[in-house]
């Protein structure tokens, strides 16, 4: 049992010896027919060094798939790799400039909807702020004035301290204005759509 995971271990370093031994002939064959090849002007200047990196590692992995002993010739599967690596880089550029494009036209689009929806929503606050305002006549003047601070994000007690009134008195002028408010604009809305 040893003895046979010996044996496949010697098979394995001969395979990998004789295989670093091809690609130490093969390579600097190949290199600088495959730099001639990616001279291409689909083939961006800083990317060249990328994708020649990319065939040589194809290289290296498809080494043992190499039948050199036939009579298909080692250049044959250097042009296979060289397409199919530049064809690789081709498909990757053209989904990225897709991909910026739609990523561009998405920015365009949120911008103006961004550009034309603000003075609507701008003006349709100050429509209901002042209707809002409108009916507060229907209010006395403490309420107007609780109300007001309501509206600056003023708590209760903060009102309280702020008018000198109570408590009480703040949150019970808070209820009024709401039954008073409520009223004035169901009535506003019965008006409108009549």
């Amino acid at each position: 049992m040893a003895q046979s995971l010996e044996h496949t271990s010697d098979t394995k370093t001969v395979s990998t010896a004789s295989r670093n031994a091809l690609l130490d002939q093969i390579l600097p064959i190949v290199e600088p027919m495959i730099k001639q090849r990616l001279n291409h002007y689909e083939i961006n200047a800083n990317d060249r060094e990328d994708v020649y990196q990319d065939i040589m590692l194809k290289m290296i992995k498809m080494a043992d798939h190499f039948q050199l002993d036939q009579s298909t010739p080692l250049e044959h599967y250097v042009n296979k790799m060289i397409k199919s690596v530049k064809c690789d880089y081709v498909r990757r550029k053209v989904a990225q400039q897709k991909r910026q494009q739609l990523l561009i036209n998405e920015y365009i689009v949120d911008y103006r909807t961004r550009c034309t929806m603000k003075p609507l929503e701008r003006q349709l606050e100050l429509q209901e702020l002042q209707q809002l305002f409108s009916h507060l006549g229907a209010l006395s003047q403490i309420e107007r004035n609780v109300v007001e601070c309501l509206l600056n994000d003023y708590k209760p007690r903060e009102i309280a301290a702020q008018t000198a009134l109570s408590d009480k008195t703040v949150y019970n002028a808070i209820q009024r204005s709401k039954l008073k408010l409520q009223k004035s604009m169901k009535n506003y809305i019965s008006e409108r759509d009549a």
